[in-house]
């Protein structure tokens, strides 16, 4: 059986797939706010700044100093978001940290139990935002500043 393209033509085909794919997941969802949203597409898991930014590009445009001010609250990257500056209501999420940071090879660096979720799972499935108004970068009703900072209260 022949293809009709070529390995070259299918790369590029796979690569645009893949491309619009990726655009896909990374959409924010209607009224969803900054924190929900790194929080669905990272978990606990820092992927530096990028996902703030890329909300503010695809959500708050007119929010030029986001990085900056989440800057001055403790937060310069993704997981700092959480660990820094804001928590779950009390009660909203049950499960240890541990079992959204760590993969198995971070589980045994740091002499913790292997998750009893699997690492790729969906740490909010159904998670349903609460939504914020557009171009807002404040955090839904979910979500509450900490107490003390560079404390998670689970």
């Amino acid at each position: 059986m022949t293809s009709k393209y070529s390995p070259e033509e299918f790369l590029r085909v796979l690569e645009r797939e893949l491309a619009a794919i990726a655009d896909d997941v990374m959409q924010v969802r209607p009224s969803e706010c900054l924190v929900c949203y790194v929080y669905r597409l990272c978990g606990l898991e820092c992927t530096g700044p990028e996902l703030i930014e890329e909300y503010q590009r695809r959500a708050a445009p007119r929010s030029t100093r986001l990085l900056e001010r989440l800057q001055g609250l403790g937060a310069s990257c993704a997981c700092e978001l959480f660990f820094n500056v804001y928590q779950p209501l009390e009660g909203f999420i049950a499960i240890p940290i541990e079992v959204y940071v760590a993969s198995p090879e971070m589980c045994a660096e740091l002499g913790i139990a292997e998750p009893s979720i699997p690492y790729d799972a969906d740490p909010m499935p159904g998670f349903p935002c609460l939504g914020v108004r557009k171009g807002s970068t404040q955090p839904c009703s979910l979500w509450r500043r900490h107490a003390l900072l560079g404390t998670w209260k689970h």
